[in-house]
């Protein structure tokens, strides 16, 4: 088997208090409401955006859920994080990849529900960190592979590896009561000339 910080600058929001000229200070009541309400919200989308970034447990119902707390956890790869699963899941897109700093940790505990990719997404791309998962059926999850290219004599089709999970070599996986069911990886079609990829991974 086989990280992105937000940051907002100070000087952004600041004011400069010494200016006092009459031009300022005779400015009209509607623009300087304005400027503090912009400022308003802009402390406001830093509250709401470092809120997200620190949160380290995730109690998951749908698949906004699930996607949100995927991305909360790339924006954060520097915690540990637990994902609690209560409910069966549809995907309806992709997620990101799990991505921590080395020696960091993310939990998933399924409590016996089952995510299904719908016959077309890969819930799980393990990329970095110590990942595991646990009492989780994963089914109808699809890898496809790229096409290859049509130029010239043509390229071969691209590998389609882990439909449901994959695993790659910055990742320590271990699961626990894991089921996997009816999921396909898939190579990607051939270019003109050139040969289809191959199906490869966990399934």
């Amino acid at each position: 088997m086989h990280q992105h910080h937000v940051h907002f600058s100070a000087s952004v929001i600041g004011f400069d208090s010494a200016d006092k000229s009459p031009d300022r200070l005779n400015g009209t009541t509607a623009n300087r409401r304005r400027q503090r309400i912009g400022i308003a919200l802009l402390i406001v989308l830093f509250c709401l955006t470092g809120s997200v970034a620190r949160a380290g447990t995730f109690n998951v119902s749908t698949f906004g859920d699930f996607q949100s707390a995927l991305q909360s956890i790339a924006l954060d790869p520097s915690s540990d994080h637990t994902i609690n699963i209560n409910a069966n899941i549809t995907m309806a897109g992709n997620v990101a990849p799990i991505a921590v700093d080395a020696g960091k940790n993310v939990t998933i505990n399924g409590n016996g529900n089952r995510i299904d990719g719908g016959g077309a997404y890969r819930p799980f791309f393990a990329h970095q960190g110590n990942i595991t998962i646990k009492d989780l059926t994963i089914q109808n999850a699809r890898a496809q592979g790229g096409a290859g290219g049509s130029n010239g004599s043509g390229g071969g089709g691209g590998l389609g590896a882990g439909a449901g999970l994959f695993v790659d070599q910055f990742a320590n996986v271990t699961l626990e009561n894991v089921q996997f069911s009816n999921n396909q990886a898939v190579g990607g079609a051939g270019g003109g000339g050139g040969g289809g990829g191959s199906g490869d991974g966990m399934e």
